[in-house]
């Protein structure tokens, strides 16, 4: 398999955990962090949420430590610092 996975998990108005998968992308190989942040990226862009990630979890890869490298030179560039407005978790699963 050759997908990743992009949920996103936040707090409503009523403290209730609320949690969606935003996109489930085929990613084929090789899986590089470039690859791999630009997806993300995306999501982010179509969700309109690049500046209300507060925390992004991946697993253990050294493509995902690149991959995390990418996503923060991307915010600096747009000057979308993530956490501006309300917090928001993203949550990134690789299946390969």
């Amino acid at each position: 398999m050759e997908y990743m996975v992009i949920t996103g998990h936040w707090i409503d108005q009523n403290w209730q955990l609320q949690k969606c998968v935003l996109n489930f992308v085929h990613i084929p190989p090789p899986r590089r962090g470039l690859e791999i942040a630009d997806a993300i990226w995306r999501c982010l862009d179509d969700w309109d949420i690049q500046s209300k990630i507060h925390t992004v979890s991946v697993g253990i890869a050294s493509a995902n430590d690149s991959a995390i490298f990418h996503l923060k030179t991307y915010a600096q560039r747009k000057k979308s610092y993530f956490a501006r407005e309300n917090y928001f978790m993203l949550d990134v699963v690789l299946i390969f």
